[in-house]
């Protein structure tokens, strides 16, 4: 029951991670290497 209690959690920092990538896109910082790191943390899970 607890990963169904943190689910919601995780799914709003992944949107707030996927709304700062937008932002981060939108800006052509996307060679910045923090930038590719938070990327892939976000969509390689």
């Amino acid at each position: 029951t607890s990963i169904i209690q943190d689910t919601p959690n995780e799914i709003q920092q992944m949107e707030e991670k996927a709304e700062i990538l937008k932002t981060n896109f939108q800006n052509k910082s996307s060679d910045d290497q923090h930038y590719q790191q938070l990327w892939l943390e976000t969509f390689d899970y």
